[in-house]
């Protein structure tokens, strides 16, 4: 028994490592070409086929940075105006897009791996849609879950947008079900143990939050206050409330951008290229004439 997990840990510890080196040469590869239509495909992929990927310089998300990079670096009429269709597709895309596609997604930070996101618990209704709760930390918590619901969940591309749910959850929380409750309602039960203490690799010495309500947990979430969006932005009322905007005003910094256009929703665009105007890095790189 002892010397078959040493061939197993030897195994996988082979695999990472040729599978590592195969990454690596894809990503010398892209640094190095000169095909623009290759560089232009992978730098404007979606990223909706990327695997989940924690190690620096081997993400997807990686590779499309270097591939636009290198359209830079070529420099040539063909590679820039490849680059500049790039540029264009990303600005195109939605901030708030109806429906999502199940899998890796991506962090925003380049150094952070990218993680698959799963359903950890999910219903059918007898209307027939599917709902799910996923955990994640698009608004800056990982205590977060968000619900998300299709009609085929067959098809991971369905899914629509990730709805934030006011409740956070706390470490030792197990045993969870979701399940259709009255009319216009799920039910969400699990069980709520103590935290535990943080392991080392956490790089915290406080200990973790303790849940204010031990043992088991129910919460009723109604469908209707989830999905409120009062002022039409694409942001849900309690999302705008996390957020720190004004559910009632689709344009809370009145810039003229509805703050579901808009990536700096509370602050005024002059105010934006004023603050860029001081900073010396974005100076050198003319990034102040972008906003």
């Amino acid at each position: 028994m002892r010397y078959t997990a040493i061939l197993a840990i030897l195994m996988y510890a082979f695999l990472s490592t040729m599978s590592s080196r195969v990454v690596q040469k894809q990503r010398v590869q892209i640094e190095s070409s000169n095909d623009v239509e290759m560089l232009e495909r992978i730098a404007s992929a979606d990223g909706t086929d990327d695997a989940e990927n924690g190690r620096l310089g081997q993400s997807g998300k990686e590779h499309r940075t270097a591939a636009y990079i290198r359209l830079g670096a070529i420099g040539t009429q063909k590679s820039l105006a490849a680059a500049r269709r790039v540029e264009q597709k990303l600005k195109d895309t939605p901030m708030l897009p109806a429906t999502v596609a199940l899998g890796v997604w991506q962090h925003p930070m380049w150094h952070f791996g990218d993680s698959e996101i799963k359903p950890f618990v999910t219903t059918r209704t007898s209307e027939g849609k599917t709902y799910a709760i996923v955990n994640a930390g698009l608004l800056g918590d990982y205590n977060d879950l968000f619900l998300i619901s299709t009609k085929s969940p067959e098809d991971r591309k369905s899914w629509t947008r990730p709805i934030l749910i006011p409740n956070r959850i706390y470490r030792g929380f197990h045993d969870a079900k979701l399940a259709e409750g009255e009319s216009g309602q799920l039910v969400f039960t699990f069980v709520q143990d103590e935290p535990g203490a943080r392991n080392i690799m956490e790089g915290e010495l406080t200990p973790p939050k303790k849940a204010p309500e031990l043992g088991k947990v129910t919460w009723v979430l109604s469908l209707s206050t989830l999905t409120q969006d009062s002022d039409g932005d694409g942001w849900t009322d309690i999302e705008e409330e996390r957020l720190g905007l004004d559910p009632k005003n689709r344009d809370t910094d009145a810039d003229g951008i509805p703050d579901g256009e808009d990536i700096c929703p509370t602050m005024l665009r002059k105010q934006t290229k004023k603050m860029m105007m001081k900073c010396e890095f974005c100076k050198k790189l003319s990034l102040q004439n972008t906003v």
